[in-house]
């Protein structure tokens, strides 16, 4: 008689050590699976995103022949999208670039015309609203023309401008921003401004006290602010839809350099006394040993408000730096008496370096030069 053998039992070890290996070839067959999704998912897009991509560029060189009479030259296009990283979708509106071979502009491109526009012509129409405000109250120069909401629908343009039809053209132009800048002008009596209110266009005159410091204001190139050139300013005027405003600002000569403040809050005018401009240094790099804080003259000033925000004014000596600023800290006392330190750059604006100062009550200052 002939004896089966009998089959061994399979040791837990042996089990654990099968059932680890499937599991190891499950996981590598659903990464591999996995990976081979996102890789087609991903060739999905980019072939749905060059579609697009080129049906923006032949939708905006159509635009602009049969609107303006040139085939521009196409340099970027920027999909719109919407929605989480991961689960964005196509706005079915794009940005794109183009040039006439001397101006870049932009077209926005949508679904139809009735959704296209572009800002080609945009000096021109800025041209044509400054003659405009000019043929009333002339004398003015374009500190800053702002599109508000330029990067959306409402800095772009479907009509064309003719150079007769401004009023047709502004309302396509949503939240404008204009500042203006004159030389010497009194504004307590300014005429009114139809233009600028009946599209409300938000705008800010400001008379400079001479052209020089205007001419100065008109080639910065940063956001102009009044706040900025407060002391070379002889005072200003806002322009709304209710109404015009003249207003000025409260400057004080504190010697060495000036001081304007806001009464935004009730109290008296800031209280200036000489500071320690090196202990203040010194306390600083005690606490920040590895700042980058320039070397040089230290001059030092305490300003004592009743909580208001200000501006310091420290005159320009001698040649403006290439970095167009130098070093200053503030060293601030809040209601409670602890205090914190700031490093900041006071840029150039005309006469002066800069300095905004928020709403803490005491700040001992040291400008180094």
């Amino acid at each position: 008689m002939q004896h089966s053998e009998k089959k061994q039992p399979v040791s837990v070890k042996k089990l654990l050590l099968i059932l680890i290996g499937s599991a190891a070839g499950l996981a590598v067959l659903i990464a591999g699976g996995t990976y081979v999704y996102l890789r087609c998912a991903e060739a999905g897009r980019d072939r749905e995103e060059a579609l697009r991509t080129e049906r923006a560029q032949g939708d905006a060189a159509r635009w602009v022949q049969e609107k303006y009479g040139f085939t521009p030259e196409i340099t970027d296009v920027d999909l719109k999208r919407d929605g989480a990283l991961f689960d964005s979708y196509y706005t079915g509106t794009a940005i794109v670039w183009a040039s006439d071979g001397d101006n870049s502009f932009r077209v926005l491109v949508g679904e139809g015309d009735e959704h296209t526009g572009d800002d080609y012509q945009h000096q021109e129409i800025e041209d044509a609203l400054l003659e405009e405000v000019n043929g009333i109250l002339s004398g003015g120069k374009v500190l800053r023309f702002e599109y508000v909401n330029k990067g959306n629908d409402g800095s772009f343009v479907r009509k064309k401008f003719t150079g007769d039809n401004l009023k047709s053209i502004l309302p396509e132009l949503m939240q404008l921003h204009l500042k203006l800048g004159y030389v010497n002008t009194e504004f307590a009596n300014a005429p009114d401004f139809p233009i600028l209110r009946d599209f409300e266009i938000f705008t800010e005159m400001f008379s400079f006290d001479s052209a020089a410091h205007l001419a100065d204001a008109l080639q910065t190139e940063v956001y102009f602010r009044g706040e900025d050139w407060a002391p070379m300013l002889t005072g200003g005027l806002y322009v709304r839809v209710d109404g015009s405003e003249a207003f000025s600002y409260d400057v004080m000569d504190c010697g060495d350099f000036k001081v304007m403040y806001s009464y935004e809050q009730e109290g008296a005018p800031p209280k200036v006394t000489l500071e320690d401009g090196d202990a203040v240094i010194r306390r600083f790099r005690e606490q920040y040993p590895n700042t980058d804080l320039a070397t040089g003259t230290a001059h030092g000033w305490k300003v004592v408000t009743g909580g208001q925000a200000f501006y310091l004014y420290y005159p320009v000596h001698g040649e403006i730096p290439t970095m167009r600023y130098i070093d200053a800290v503030v060293e601030a006392e809040t209601a409670d008496e602890s205090t914190y330190f700031q490093h900041s750059n006071m840029y150039a604006h005309g006469d002066y370096y800069v300095l905004e100062c928020n709403y803490i009550p005491i700040h001992r200052i040291a400008v180094i030069e």
